[in-house]
């Protein structure tokens, strides 16, 4: 299914630098977003249901990088050509490549840097979509300018909102109590020249490294699969 992006959202986006969607995840797609997502973890760090639920918002956010590239399941849902359409014309991108993603607990926004782009290590990130997993808000903010304003993190389930590469973070955003119990997945769209850099805001930044990367290697079409051109 294609999604049409209004002028009212396109105006959003150009001039605060994020933008909300409703209904481009099914439930059925948001039941198998997240039952993937407790099977990859629970695989990384071999435990049970039980023992993933002990674990600390940071060794999940420690694990929780590129999560898509070891799950066909995530895959699937991350990787929809109508998601990356939007994130397409959202960005006046011909061609985005799958650059990371990223799991974050609301105790994990922080890590999040202004600009956008400069909190993950790869030079060439275009756009970005947060997914919202899971949220505790039972009567989520309207949507509409000042929300997006506020803060780019929706708390409505299944809910799409994308960044721009630009997009310059409010500290009160990062840690708002609203948010609490709130989980996502971010993906990061890259163009086809990305290329792998050291960022010292990203505490991942040697991730790629067990890929064999190294620092100035070029993005692989095999790890990062070009998604739409």
């Amino acid at each position: 299914m294609e999604f049409a992006i209004t002028k009212e959202q396109r105006h959003f986006f150009e001039t605060i630098g994020a933008v909300e969607f409703e209904g481009c995840l099914s439930e059925k797609d948001l039941k198998v977003l997240n039952e993937a997502l407790q099977i990859e973890l629970k695989r990384r760090f071999n435990v049970t249901d039980k023992g993933l639920q002990a674990l600390s918002p940071l060794q999940l956010f420690q694990k929780g990088r590129n999560l898509s590239q070891d799950s066909k399941a995530l895959s699937r849902i991350l990787f929809k050509r109508s998601i990356a359409t939007l994130a397409a014309e959202l960005s006046k991108s011909r061609i985005l490549r799958y650059g990371l993603d990223q799991l974050f607990l609301r105790e994990n926004l922080t890590k999040l840097k202004s600009p956008f782009e400069s909190s993950f290590s790869i030079q060439g990130i275009e756009i970005g979509v947060l997914i919202c997993l899971d949220s505790k808000v039972e009567k989520p903010a309207e949507l509409g300018v000042e929300h997006l304003i506020q803060s780019p993190f929706t708390g409505i389930k299944g809910n799409l909102v994308f960044i721009s590469k630009t997009y310059q973070f409010d500290e009160r955003a990062l840690q708002d109590p609203n948010l609490e119990g709130a989980s996502y997945l971010l993906l990061n769209y890259a163009n086809p020249k990305s290329v792998y850099v050291h960022k010292e805001a990203d505490e991942l930044t040697h991730h790629l490294k067990q890929k064999g990367y190294n620092f100035g290697d070029k993005l692989s079409d095999e790890d990062h699969p070009i998604l739409i051109r």
